[in-house]
């Protein structure tokens, strides 16, 4: 009796853990097919966990930084399976390189070179016959429009879609922070649309980022969509308001806003620093 007893035990621990294996795998499965972010950001180190050449094998990447004097530095290489796949000629003090995968396998790096105000390149690059190659430069569809001290970070992969946080002193809101999609068609990452979510902006004397109410400092001429063809009403100045979207396109970006009154429409962005809301701080 007690060896039947012992032997249905052991039945069930197996199929217990039989179900534990699949659940694993199933996770897994998800999480490869999903696509995911990860951040590389020791130097030197030689990551073994990911493939870079979009061969279906596991690469060996290593980053390394060069140069040092008095705390910066002057050139980045990374290099794929001990062979130099990229060499970058820049001054910076720190880095930040993330991996992407997509659902569909491709894979990319994202290199970041923090240089003075944090500001430095802020690319994607993708492996191509022995070497990376530089496919999207993420600041290039805001440089010298959106503002200036301009970033970007990874924050998700959601299937074959890559979700940027973009940060920028802005003319038109000083620092905001801002959401671009990039999908993965015709075998290259494009921008997803020319209207983005704003996810926040700074508003004195609160000191966190979010959809703070605003006051105009002056009128302001609103349209009725986002390519500013036709206009709409004029807010007055003093008025309350929450900036909701931003729309970039062909050297032009305008704001979405609502007010607290319940009016709506865009607004052309300024072309330099003037103070447009009463709570808005410019950097230097």
């Amino acid at each position: 009796m007690d060896r039947k007893n012992n032997m249905i035990c052991a039945f069930h621990l197996l199929m217990l853990l039989c179900c534990v294996m699949l659940f694993i795998g199933a996770k897994r499965e998800v999480f490869a097919s999903s696509g995911f972010v990860t951040t590389l950001g020791r130097d030197k180190t030689k990551y073994t966990k990911y493939d870079i050449t979009n061969d279906g094998k596991k690469d060996i990447i290593q980053l390394k930084k060069l140069g040092k004097e008095a705390g910066w530095y002057n050139y980045f290489k990374v290099y794929i399976n001990e062979e130099c796949a990229l060499s970058i000629k820049e001054n910076f003090y720190d880095t930040d390189v993330q991996y992407i995968q997509l659902s569909n396998g491709k894979a990319y790096l994202f290199i970041h070179l923090v240089g003075d105000d944090d500001v430095g390149p802020n690319d994607l690059y993708m492996y191509k016959k022995g070497k990376l190659k530089k496919v999207v430069d993420l600041i290039k569809p805001i440089s010298g429009i959106m503002g200036y001290h301009s970033g970007a970070e990874i924050r998700s992969v959601k299937g074959n879609k890559v979700y940027v946080d973009m940060e920028s002193i802005s003319y038109g809101l000083a620092y905001m922070k801002y959401e671009a999609i990039y999908n993965y068609k015709a075998g290259k990452l494009v921008l997803q649309a020319k209207k983005h979510k704003i996810l926040g902006y700074s508003a004195y004397p609160l000191n966190d980022i979010g959809i703070h109410t605003l006051t105009s400092t002056k009128a302001i001429q609103l349209y009725k969509s986002a390519q500013l063809k036709q206009k709409s009403i004029k807010l007055k100045t003093g008025t309350k308001l929450k900036v909701k979207m931003c729309y970039i396109s062909d050297k032009k970006i305008s704001f979405y806003v609502e007010t607290l009154s319940g009016k709506k429409g865009w607004f052309r962005s300024p072309k330099d620093t003037t103070k447009m809301f009463k709570e808005t701080m410019y950097a230097g």
